[in-house]
């Protein structure tokens, strides 16, 4: 089987069951979320007692909907600054001469 032949894998989410359809290598990262997904719900019930199933399930896609956002945030903040370095690296290279003060840090970090 190729590794992006389409295969179905029920996964089950609280109560529920749930068919996918995703590339022949991506199984085990479905497998690692449904085992996380599974992990977590656990970890909820043993710290919020008495609460239905659909609770819970809110209460865990908040959780990691609040860790996709954070990391979302993460992300375009590191890529800004990625690009901010590559934009000054063009600058530096672009130019004949230079002068020690192009190569000392600026900004948030300070001055060595």
């Amino acid at each position: 089987m190729d590794s992006n032949d389409k295969i179905t894998i029920d996964v089950k989410i609280g109560e529920e069951r749930i068919p996918l359809t995703v590339p022949f290598s991506k199984q085990d990262d479905v497998r690692r979320i449904e085992a996380e997904l599974k992990l977590y719900l656990k970890e909820l019930k043993g710290k919020v007692s008495n609460k239905g199933q659909k609770t819970y399930l809110a209460m865990a896609a908040y959780h990691f909907a609040s860790y996709y956002f954070f990391l979302k945030d993460q992300y375009e903040k590191e890529s800004d600054e990625a690009e901010d370095l590559l934009r000054e690296m063009s600058r530096l290279c672009g130019e004949e001469n230079y002068t020690d003060s192009d190569f000392l840090p600026t900004g948030e970090f300070g001055v060595f």
